[in-house]
């Protein structure tokens, strides 16, 4: 079991019998790459976790919306940073929910933007699908995400009592 304190940033682990595994202390690091984004420290940013995934490799993702990122904490204990802000397809606005495949393609959820963006194990970006609006296909506010490989869907909760959406998508694996 991963259990996350989204606002002391602080993920435990746990056997299945409810043993503690492990502990991580996300503040030190997560602090370090605010004063890196923000040197000057112009900004005081409410570091908190929104979107929180585990890959079938053990990895933690997780995003920082405040930091428009988005982290993969492998099983090594190395944190991985990726993201910059900004409104351009790949670009993050208010990150959200994340997920990874078997693949270690990472989903990323844009509350701002309303899409759900992909990546591949390098943070290359992929492509994205969802867009505000009012059809079928769009997404409003989308938050939290998971994932049914065997099937290829990608299921998106939403905002404004539109509900989850069900979203069919093939990732070109050839990168």
């Amino acid at each position: 079991f991963y259990l996350a304190d989204s606002a002391t940033l602080q993920i435990v682990v746990m056997t299945s019998d409810g043993t503690f595994s492990k502990g991580h202390d996300l503040a030190p690091e997560l602090t370090a790459v605010e004063k890196e984004l923000d040197p000057d420290h112009k900004k005081s940013h409410e570091l908190e976790i929104s979107g929180f995934g585990v890959g079938h490799d053990g990895s933690i993702y997780f995003t920082v919306p405040t930091l428009f990122s988005a982290f993969r904490l492998n099983p090594n204990g190395f944190l991985d940073t990726f993201g910059v802000s900004g409104s351009a397809p790949g670009k993050f606005g208010v990150v959200s929910g994340i997920a990874a495949d078997d693949q270690r393609n990472i989903y990323v959820a844009d509350r701002l933007r309303s899409v759900v963006m992909i990546f591949d194990r390098t943070f290359n970006f992929l492509g994205e699908f969802g867009y505000r609006g009012d059809r079928s296909e769009d997404l409003i506010v989308p938050d939290d995400l998971a994932l049914d490989q065997a099937n290829h869907r990608v299921f998106v909760s939403q905002a404004a009592n539109k509900g989850v959406g069900v979203y069919y998508v093939l990732v070109n694996q050839s990168r």
